[in-house]
């Protein structure tokens, strides 16, 4: 085992403040070549997000989330899928190797910003309700970047990551829209709630005082924030996530 993973393992471990641990973790990506460590937890059967730190620019997280870059982050698609590594190389996208002008400006943005490799790596916790990913991210191409650790020296040390970080007291201020955009509205809950009762459609609708076809959409929007493919596994997510008690 690296040298470095051992040291990362008597730093993280000897430290009991969970912020100076993220510091810790900062200092050791940059001694591999780094510039930026990312991790997010999210629901292992949507894809949801729970909680998201970055040691991204602050420049960089704002261009990212007023552009709604997160909309089509290929790392975030993957988060509901078994996809242990993954390695996304910033600015190599053509015009014609995407359907749309964000994907390609997003590609762009971060090497723009100096992020020209990510190395992602996913982790199966405890509970389904609390799947990580870690991202590294560099300003050079892969091997510049990792010069001294193997893949599987590179996997390990963010496996130490993921067992001695953990996330903020408190969401911040720009992972909100993100976060948001994957968590159900009251209304969407009521709509769940009545389903599961065994309401219809209009019965709803009249019980909630809303169109029907304003009933349809909240459940169509349900479902695309769990990952379910019909209603009635949305249902039964919706209530095994704590959600939803019918």
């Amino acid at each position: 085992m690296s040298e470095i993973i051992l040291q990362a393992i008597d730093a993280l471990s000897a430290e009991p403040d969970r912020e100076k641990r993220w510091a810790i973790a900062e200092q050791f990506v940059l001694r591999i070549g780094g510039s930026a460590i990312n991790m997010v937890s999210a629901n292992g059967y949507s894809g949801a997000l729970n909680w998201a730190r970055c040691s991204m620019r602050e420049d960089w997280l704002e261009t990212y989330f007023d552009e709604e870059f997160y909309g089509v982050d290929s790392l975030l698609e993957t988060l509901k899928d078994d996809v242990p590594f993954q390695i996304l190389q910033g600015g190599v996208l053509r015009p014609q190797d995407v359907e749309n002008k964000r994907s390609l400006d997003y590609n762009h943005g971060l090497k723009d910003f100096g992020y020209q490799t990510l190395f992602a790596f996913q982790f199966n916790n405890e509970t389904v309700h609390d799947k990580r990913m870690i991202v590294l991210a560099g300003d050079e191409a892969g091997r510049d970047f990792l010069p001294d650790l193997s893949p599987r020296d590179l996997r390990r040390l963010c496996a130490v990551f993921n067992t001695f970080l953990s996330g903020p007291d408190q969401a911040p201020p720009l992972y909100d829209p993100v976060l948001k955009a994957n968590r159900l509205s009251a209304r969407e809950k009521d709509v769940l709630v009545l389903l599961a009762r065994g309401y219809r459609n209009d019965m709803i609708a009249d019980r909630l005082g809303i169109a029907e076809i304003t009933v349809r959409k909240h459940v169509s929007s349900a479902r695309r924030k769990l990952g379910a493919a019909t209603r009635e596994q949305a249902l039964v997510l919706a209530v095994a996530l704590g959600h939803i008690s019918p």
